[in-house]
């Protein structure tokens, strides 16, 4: 039997206290990396700086807790949740962007990374449904940073087109595809076998 059609049987749509415990810890963690990305992003766009907005090619690394979560737990609002502990722990350790420049992209964020899994209901889990969910996710995060920041800018300016595309391309790659590899990784060492995702893997 496929993974699609075993994760198809049965599914449980009750939260754990161990989906929680782990939603939580890679939304921490990936609130960690975010934070590092602020005091580095300076030096990631250098080699981008020819091309306005090609740096979008490396914003998947602060939609990436999304996919994952998701992948993982396998439940309704983990794609949400883990998105947005990683922007409250980026904003509780300390930025200059406030909490209306890290909390409400998270929001915002969180929600497009649900979407495609709620599209799906929850029962199709795959390497395309990740890279999809990844480039929506990034997708909700240049809806979100032209709402904030876009004033004045064209969405059909040279600028938002590259910084869209960029953007859509990281998110599939880096939030989901690489993600979901991850996810294939973690299962391997039989660490995910208590959830529902480790055990179909592994099966």
């Amino acid at each position: 039997m496929s993974e699609e059609l075993k994760e198809k049987a049965k599914i449980n749509w009750r939260w754990t206290v161990a989906d929680i415990t782990v939603t939580v810890v890679i939304g921490v963690a990936s609130g960690v990396i975010f934070w590092l990305g602020y005091f580095t992003h300076h030096f990631l766009d250098i080699p981008f700086a020819a091309v306005p907005g090609l740096n979008c090619l490396y914003y998947g690394l602060f939609y990436f807790p999304a996919c994952l979560a998701a992948i993982i737990v396998r439940k309704p609002g983990a794609a949400f949740l883990g998105e947005f502990v990683a922007a409250l722990t980026e904003f509780l350790i300390g930025t200059s962007w406030g909490a209306s420049g890290v909390l409400i992209p998270g929001l915002v964020q969180g929600i497009f990374g649900e979407i495609i899994f709620l599209f799906f209901l929850y029962r199709v889990w795959n390497v395309w449904v990740a890279t999809l969910d990844g480039a929506f996710t990034a997708f909700g995060g240049t809806v979100i940073s032209y709402i904030l920041w876009g004033e004045g800018t064209s969405i059909f300016s040279n600028y938002m087109i590259i910084s869209t595309i960029s953007g859509l391309v990281s998110g599939a790659i880096i939030s989901g595809l690489l993600m979901w590899y991850l996810y294939k990784a973690i299962c391997s060492t039989g660490a995910l076998d208590r959830f529902a995702s480790g055990r179909v893997a592994r099966a």
